[in-house]
């Protein structure tokens, strides 16, 4: 690949732009990108001041956004239940990450993919998290 990782600061969001050397294009990134191993996708992280976790996008090879969630798990009431360890590329298209609950309860693993056309989503993930409700917008 032949791009460049900008960084890039608005206001209150940290994030950044790719810029690719072939076309001169600009796509979305973040403070950091993550290739998929094909190179089809990639994941790029923000950052919002005074956020409780970083931003997680996903996005086509060519900058279409698939998927944006918080790296972790957040309550229905916004307060942070786990957070999202060693997220890396499994396959071509899917992503694996150890979820670390804050209660101390076991580790567990999850995969973000394409789901069955669904659209991309974490599974297995589970209703709760030290009895409080995960936000059922983030699967």
């Amino acid at each position: 690949l032949k791009l460049h990782l900008l960084f890039k600061q608005e206001s209150s969001h940290f994030a950044g732009v790719l810029v690719d050397d072939t076309t001169g294009s600009l796509l979305p990134g973040g403070q950091e990108v993550r290739f998929s191993p094909a190179n089809r996708y990639y994941l790029a992280y923000e950052m919002e001041d005074g956020g409780a976790t970083e931003i997680l996008k996903l996005y086509g090879r060519d900058g279409e956004l698939l998927w944006s969630g918080y790296n972790g798990l957040l309550a229905e009431d916004d307060s942070l239940l786990a957070t999202f360890r060693r997220v890396h590329w499994i396959t071509p298209d899917t992503v694996e990450a150890m979820i670390v609950p804050y209660d101390k309860s076991k580790r567990f693993r999850a995969t973000l993919a394409m789901r069955d056309n669904a659209g991309w989503h974490w599974e297995p993930l589970p209703s709760q998290i030290g009895g409080l409700r995960i936000d059922p917008r983030q699967k």
